[in-house]
């Protein structure tokens, strides 16, 4: 199978029971946050929006059930997520071809906005954490994405306005690229000074060996 080209809707870094800490640290990044969703799987976030994808911090609800699928992940960044406009032809196309998708999934969170609240609604297609060699990976579509994309959440006071690069650390990351051949193409996937790099829209994943990230990162 061959999806079009992959673009980065967001990433999620899991912050579990720790949402009011991670909301802290990441303003005093100077990061305009969005006030506290709650998601109908139990789960709350925040987002930094910017241009065209963004970062949500992706935590336990107070005194909601604990997301089991969150809650197997240290915190850290566990999710890379792509744009489709159509949930259902990424799974039918990812089980036709055999990778180990699952159900498409649909939810909503309650946006208040001028007075008024309304649902913002997802369909997220995703892969079995289980069977791929990295966290979580899925698809998303946005079916209300006025209520998502706002102007006024889009100005951060240290000027950050799109995601340029996510760094992955992993043992084997040919065997990590895998998945991403098989749904973008071979050519998708370039093999660049023992990392292995992927364009996104105007974001650059890479997939790096451990002792390459320490090295640039420390």
């Amino acid at each position: 199978m061959t999806l079009p080209p992959p673009i980065l809707d967001h990433v999620v870094v899991d912050v579990r029971d720790r949402i009011d800490e991670a909301m802290r640290c990441f303003a005093s990044l100077g990061f305009l946050l969005t006030p506290r969703g709650h998601h109908t799987l139990g789960s709350a976030n925040h987002l930094a929006m910017f241009a065209t994808d963004y970062l949500e911090l992706l935590g336990f609800a107070e005194n909601g059930p604990i997301r089991s699928e969150i809650a197997r992940f240290p915190v850290g960044l566990n999710g890379l997520v792509f744009k489709t406009d159509d949930a259902g032809a990424v799974y039918r196309q990812a089980e036709a071809a055999g990778l180990p998708v699952l159900p498409v999934q649909s939810f909503s969170r309650p946006v208040a906005l001028e007075g008024r609240t309304s649902d913002a609604k997802f369909r997220t297609t995703r892969f079995d954490p289980d069977k791929i060699a990295m966290g979580r990976v899925y698809f998303c579509e946005h079916q209300t994405p006025d209520l998502v994309w706002r102007p006024e959440w889009q100005r951060h006071p240290n000027g950050a306005c799109a995601i340029a690069r996510v760094v992955v650390a992993t043992a084997d990351p040919q065997r990590t690229a895998a998945l991403f051949r098989d749904l973008f193409g071979h050519g998708a996937v370039a093999g660049r000074d023992g990392r292995q790099v992927m364009a996104a829209g105007t974001a650059q994943i890479e997939l790096v060996p451990p002792d390459i990230v320490a090295a640039e990162f420390g």
